[in-house]
This record gives structure tokens, sequence and C-alpha cells, in this order.
């Protein structure tokens, strides 16, 4: 019937044609977003760093173990995090347009746990 007509025109599922959009399309709308994502992400390693000890101090935490992490410790990580996320990333552009960002996306999860 149709459905079958119609499956057989569309694109498969993890095709990147099916993310291709029409030349009319702002991309500009898009910065929006992504900054938001970019300060969520942002957020979630600052806070524990900014209101972790007054937090700490709250539930009565009164001394540090000696098993605690410093923040020392924690700042070359967060640091580091980025610098290996865009080195994959420019490392990675290559085969994202040989395999298609869709099939790196599902496979990124897979390959790096």
């Amino acid at each position: 019937g149709s459905s079958s007509a119609a499956s057989a025109l569309s694109p498969p599922l993890l095709s990147d044609e099916r993310i291709l959009v029409g030349p009319g399309y702002n991309r500009w709308v898009q910065l929006g977003p992504t900054t938001l994502a970019g300060l969520g992400i942002g957020a979630y390693f600052t806070v524990p760093g900014v209101l972790g000890p007054g937090l700490c101090k709250a539930q009565g935490v009164v001394a540090q173990a000696a098993t605690d992490f410093s923040m020392s410790t924690l700042v070359p990580t967060l640091t580091l995090m980025p610098l290996v996320a865009a080195s994959l990333a420019a490392g990675l552009a290559r085969t994202s347009d040989e395999i298609g960002v869709r099939r790196l996306g599902l496979a990124a999860p897979i390959v790096y746990p």
C-alpha cells in the first residue's frame, strides 16, 4: 500500500539525509539552546566546588577525611576534559563525514563508555 511506498522513499533511520534542512533554515536559531546546554554542563561541574563546602558544613561535616579529594586534584581533570573532547571531535570529524553523525552518535557511548 501507500505505507510501503513511503518507507521505500524515506532514507534509513540512521542516515544523515533524515536531518538535512532546507536552504531557508536559520542556523542561528540553534545558538540559544546550545548556549543553555553549555551553561548547564558547566554548572554541573562548578556548583559542587562553589556550594560544596557550605553544604558539607550544613550536613554536619566538620573536617575533610583522608580519602576525600581536594579541589586541586579536581581542577586539572576538569580542565583536561574539554581539551580531550575537542581533540576527539577534531579527530573524528573525518569519520563523521564518512559514516554520518547519527551513526557516530550511536557508536560513541558504546566505544567510549
